[in-house]
């Protein structure tokens, strides 16, 4: 397929198991310099790059690597057993901030795993984006002016959790707290 400027382009469904938590290699070739991309700053997540068109390779000769995203924005597993999504919403800490590179320990992986231990098929959804304000627009679009798309649009979603990054880095007590018996 090929996908304009500023375009979006959707792939047909393939049959493929995926279980819980299973790490998946995407692949796509870029024929010229593309200029500006799309990507999450802090998916910490090796993203591996290559010239020429690689995009069948079973492995790559000295690629580049990157602890971003890049162009892909979602990955539709569909599962007729789930009992739906859950859209993690937010800013870096939800993107991958603070957690460690190909560990799989951002917040929302956290919650996939809690909820696969308790043996609950949801997907969880990571919507965080590096910036992110709630209700004005910061280094990208606010939480309220994505919503429709980034939480309405996602098929079978039935929860959100909103998560900003100024609660999580509010004041914090420098010691215990002392107890009173």
């Amino acid at each position: 397929m090929t996908i304009p400027a500023g375009g979006t382009g959707i792939s047909d469904a393939i049959a493929y198991a995926v279980p819980a938590a299973t790490n998946l290699a995407v692949s796509f070739y870029l024929p010229s310099n593309t200029g500006s991309s799309t990507f999450h700053q802090f998916s910490m997540s090796t993203s591996y790059v290559a010239s020429g068109d690689v995009s069948g390779a079973s492995s790559l000769s000295n690629p580049q690597t990157q602890n971003n995203y890049y162009f892909l924005s979602s990955l539709d597993v569909q599962n007729p057993n789930s009992a739906g999504s859950v859209v993690t919403l937010g800013a870096s800490i939800t993107d991958g901030y603070a957690s460690s590179i190909d560990g799989n320990d951002r917040w929302p992986d956290v919650l996939a795993s809690r909820l696969n231990a308790a043996g609950q098929t949801i997907g969880v959804l990571n919507e965080g984006i590096s910036g992110n304000r709630l209700l004005a627009d910061g280094a990208g679009p606010s939480a309220l002016n994505r919503f429709a798309r980034d939480v309405l649009g996602q098929p079978g979603v039935r929860w959100v959790v909103f998560s900003d990054d100024r609660s999580t880095t509010s004041a914090r007590p420098t010691r215990s707290p002392r107890r009173r018996n």
